[in-house]
């Protein structure tokens, strides 16, 4: 089993959000943007990477 950082978890759950409760995608980013670690740049790179900036721009401005 492999561990990722937070971002890439975050990255993850984005890219499965149509298999996915919306209310787990919801607590997990609300989670992640309250903490005092998290790393957005990081999370853009990531989203970039797995072409999902769209996705996780739109649920950022929702739960911000």
């Amino acid at each position: 089993m492999k561990t990722y950082n937070k971002e890439r978890t975050i990255c993850d759950i984005i890219k499965k959000r149509n298999s996915l409760d919306i209310q787990v995608i919801a607590e997990a980013i609300k989670a992640y943007i309250s903490g005092t670690d998290k790393n957005l740049l990081l999370l853009y790179k990531y989203a970039k990477l797995f072409r999902i900036e769209k996705p996780l721009r739109i649920y950022l401005e929702v739960l911000l």
